[in-house]
This record gives structure tokens, C-alpha cells and sequence, in this order.
């Protein structure tokens, strides 16, 4: 049995790796070699007298019993490492962060909004507030919503304004792919409507689609479904988010232990900056080219 930390009881010094210990026969108490021999006996009678064993106040077990995977190499290091065996990395402040996370941060999610007992789909609700990460209250108000009464409607105007946007920062890049796609075909007669109306920027010809009263009436239907959809989505949007949560949080549980998942969570949720970035480089880029190709089609027609 490893004694490092405890306290001798004659002494009251703490034992340390290189002290020649010896223990009571009877009850197991350790005593330095010398202060056992000074005593002459154990003084630890009360368990004697309650014929109980010792038990060490410091436990042997390492708060980390698994080995602490380096961020940056991958190396497996020992749990007490400070510094990654590998490649020289400081574990220390990462595995301070998390389980600061674990200890304090889990204990003030659920008291703060109530959940720490709740779940969806066998999910515990704070690791969805972990995940979801920015706008706890409002999303776990939601999620808590959905999960009582069913229902899966409610309203999100920033995904009714800028519903591809909006997907796109939450790290549901499918719906923002799909979304983009539904939308950017939809708004293709209102392009050709753009070019070559009284204040278009092809206003000098006289396009044989435009000029036509289905293309006005398709311009009409077009600008309703746009109208619709936004509004179906951000009615949606919510909901779908909570899924994808779920969805997310249940494919993580497993893949690391529970002193990483906290970590995890917040690093595969929360938002992604760069992805609006990327969405408004790829909406200018496809609507630049889009407007090229329509007003192509619409000179060659007008010829």
C-alpha cells in the first residue's frame, strides 16, 4: 500500500516515498520505523477498541485513471504527467479546464435552468446546454418545451431573415446547403425581374420571358413559396436544432471518458464564425455567377 501523504500519528509528520514505514499488526495504522520503536506500541486505540482497520486518508486512487491523451500528438501520457511525454505539450491547464468543467461548471448549468434530472432521448439536458453552448437559456427553454409538450413550433427570427446564415453558424450545414439551395431557386425570376425591369440593369432589352404574363405570374408564386418557406423554416428551426443536438451529443457519448466530454461538447457545438464567412463567399460567388448566366439567357432570347 502506497502511505505517501498520510500522517503518521506520533509525529504527525506525512509520510513520504523514501520513509521506512512499518505498520500495526493489529489495525494497520503506519508509523515511521522510529516513532513506532519510541512509542513502543500503537496509539491509534481506538480502533482497537472498535477492532476496525485503518483506512488511509488519502486515497490511492489518481483522480484520473484513465491515461491523458495529448491534444496535440496524440501520446498517451500518465495521468500525473504536467508536460505531454511525447511531444513536450503542456496537459496541465487543459486538464485543469476540464475539470473545473466537470466539477463546477455542470453543478451551475443545472441549477441555474433547473435540468438535473431531465432528458430528451435519453440525453441529460446539460450536456445539450453544453453543446448548444451560446444562448443556453433561450435554447434549453425551448428544448424543454419541445420535450413536455410535443409540439415543435415556435419562431426564430434570425432564421426567418437569414435562414441559411443561421443553420450555417449552428453547425447544421446540411439544412444550410439545403436551405441555400431552395431559396436561391426560388429567386431566380425575381434575378431575371431585377435585370430587365423599369430600373434593371438590362432595362435596354425586351426579353420575350419577361415580357409575358406566366412570368409574371411565376414571379408572384416564386415570391409567396420564398415568403412561405422562410417563414416555415424559422417555425422550424428550433425544433430542428434540438435534433440535431441530440442527435450530436448521443454519437459523442462513448468516444472519449467523461472528464473529456465536456471539452468535447463545447468544441463540436456552440457556433462557427467562419462558417457565415464561408456562406457569404459561396452566396456571393453563386449569385454573381447566377446573374451572369441569367442575363446571358436573357439577351440571347431578346435577339
Amino acid at each position: 500500500m502506497d502511505y505517501k501523504g498520510n500522517v503518521c500519528k506520533v509525529c504527525g509528520e506525512k509520510f513520504t516515498e523514501s520513509d521506512d514505514i512499518v505498520v500495526c499488526p493489529e489495525c494497520g495504522t503506519p508509523y515511521h520505523r522510529e516513532c513506532y520503536k519510541k512509542e513502543g506500541r500503537c496509539i491509534n486505540t481506538e480502533l482497537h477498541q472498535k477492532h476496525e482497520s485503518w483506512k488511509p486518508e488519502i486515497s490511492e486512487k489518481n483522480d484520473y485513471e484513465e491515461p491523458y491523451k495529448c491534444e496535440k500528438c496524440g501520446y498517451e501520457n500518465n495521468p500525473s504527467s504536467r508536460f505531454c511525454e511525447g511531444c513536450g505539450a503542456s496537459l496541465y491547464d487543459e486538464k485543469k479546464i476540464l475539470d473545473d468543467m466537470n466539477d463546477s461548471l455542470q453543478k451551475a448549468v443545472c441549477e441555474s435552468m433547473n435540468i438535473d434530472d431531465e432528458e430528451i432521448d435519453g440525453v441529460k439536458m446539460y450536456k445539450l446546454a453544453y453543446f448548444v453552448r451560446n444562448n443556453i437559456p433561450y435554447y434549453i427553454t425551448m428544448f424543454k418545451r419541445f420535450n413536455k409538450t410535443g409540439k415543435k413550433i415556435s419562431f426564430n427570427f434570425l432564421c426567418f431573415l437569414f435562414p441559411y446564415y443561421y443553420f450555417a453558424g449552428r453547425k447544421m450545414y446540411g439544412w444550410a446547403a439545403a436551405s441555400f439551395a431552395v431559396i436561391t431557386l426560388l429567386s431566380v425570376p425575381a434575378m431575371m425581374d431585377i435585370l430587365t425591369g423599369s430600373n434593371g440593369l438590362m432595362t435596354t432589352i425586351d426579353s420575350a420571358i419577361t415580357q409575358t404574363s406566366m412570368f409574371s405570374a411565376v414571379l408572384n408564386v416564386t415570391n409567396f413559396l420564398t415568403i412561405a418557406f422562410k417563414i416555415i423554416i424559422a417555425m422550424l428551426a428550433n425544433w430542428i436544432y434540438c435534433k440535431f443536438a441530440v442527435k450530436s451529443v448521443k454519437s459523442l457519448e462513448g468516444s472519449c471518458s467523461d472528464t473529456e466530454m465536456v471539452y468535447v461538447l463545447m468544441k463540436k457545438g456552440g457556433t462557427n464564425i467562419w462558417a457565415i464567412v464561408i456562406t457569404f463567399a459561396i452566396e456571393l460567388v453563386v449569385m454573381t455567377g447566377l446573374m451572369m448566366i441569367l442575363g446571358l439567357i436573357l439577351f440571347t432570347s431578346s435577339v
